[in-house]
């Protein structure tokens, strides 16, 4: 694995952001409901299943950019480029599938 690039660096940087601000308002969230003594509903079940799915997610970026997301391909080496492509081909698949279903 090498070193990301500027744009790898960039992305991480946004990536951590998000996350942090993410986090404290779900911290917030679950605070003002115990506050207000409010039972927990389903909507707070679907919040923290897409706080996991977002954490996975970045979990991916994350792996993506140790594996050269963010580098001019030129700079990629070839083995870094198959994983590229069969990381992101499952899920371009799956949203091109999901937009023909809806």
């Amino acid at each position: 694995m090498s070193a990301p690039g500027s744009t790898g660096r960039f992305l991480l940087s946004w990536v951590i952001a998000f996350t942090v601000i993410c986090s404290v308002f779900l911290v917030l969230r679950f605070w003002a409901a115990r506050l207000t003594k409010r039972r927990f509903y389903a909507d707070d079940a679907f919040v923290i299943l897409s706080f996991a799915c977002t954490i996975a997610n970045e979990g991916v970026i994350i792996w993506a950019i140790d594996n050269g997301l963010g580098k001019p391909s030129n700079e990629v080496p070839p083995d870094e480029l198959a994983v590229q492509a069969k990381v992101w081909t499952a899920p371009n698949l799956f949203s091109d599938l999901e937009v023909d279903v809806n």
